[in-house]
């Protein structure tokens, strides 16, 4: 009678820890399982970064997959040194007409007539006059410019010091070529190594890079090119955000 019971007492003992064995193996199999279906879900779940793209605002303005706004052989509306080109760098555009829009901060940069020479909008009748009466009068810009000589536009990754901004009123962004012949003007070339930084009224930075007067920029600009496709402006820059001296673009 003792020994059945004791086969008994170790059979249920024996039984009772194969089922505890046999659950715990279950229960991780189910935990497991429950594991690689939540990787799965995990993993199908995960859609792909869309990468920047480049994009074309019209047929002579695109705005690259970084930021920089290029303009492309924009036609220079009028030539005369009379008159100026205004520009709008959030507008990525020329602004206005005459002399009502010379008097607002709907511009920033004018071009005096084809452009070969440019000037900020600091707050003058026009680009190039300021007296203390304009100060208080009808046009409240104060865009100011520092300059880079032997530098790339890329290379240009912080805006400077408030100290090194000027009020100026023209900068000569051209060299002109001369025929060793005669004398003559044959072309204008343009420095790829010089870039303006230009401090807008909101605060903002303008990272500028002029690089043509001929359409479709060629690399190299001959007297040929100057006499038949002047009159196309090439250039491009980048605005930082607001509250920024960012202006890295590379």
């Amino acid at each position: 009678m003792y020994r059945r019971k004791a086969v008994f007492l170790y059979f249920f003992k024996t039984n009772n820890e194969m089922k505890l064995q046999f659950k715990y193996a279950f229960l991780t199999l189910c935990l497991s399982g429950a594991m690689f279906a939540c990787k799965d879900d995990k993993d199908t779940a995960v859609k792909p970064v869309d990468e920047k793209k480049d994009s074309i605002v019209n047929e002579n303005v695109t705005i690259k997959a970084n930021g920089v706004v290029e303009i492309n052989s924009l036609p220079v509306p009028t030539t005369s040194t009379l008159n100026y080109n205004l520009f709008s760098f959030t507008k990525m555009g020329l602004v206005g007409v005459g002399e009502d829009s010379i008097n607002t901060a709907a511009w920033d940069l004018a071009f005096r007539g084809s452009g070969l020479i440019m000037a900020p909008n600091w707050g003058g009748t026009a680009p190039d006059y300021w007296d203390g009466v304009d100060k208080f009068a009808m046009n409240p810009s104060d865009v100011m410019v520092a300059g880079y000589e032997d530098t790339t536009f890329d290379a240009i990754t912080t805006a400077p010091a408030a100290s090194a901004f000027i009020h100026t009123v023209g900068m000569d962004v051209s060299q002109p070529v001369y025929n060793t012949e005669t004398g003559e003007l044959a072309y204008f070339n343009f420095p790829k190594t010089t870039v303006f930084v230009f401090k807008l009224n909101d605060g903002r930075y303008v990272k500028f890079q002029y690089i043509s007067i001929y359409k479709g920029a060629p690399e190299k600009p001959t007297a040929e090119i100057y006499q038949k496709d002047f009159g196309y402006w090439t250039f491009k820059y980048f605005i930082s955000a607001k509250g920024s001296t960012d202006l890295t673009t590379k």
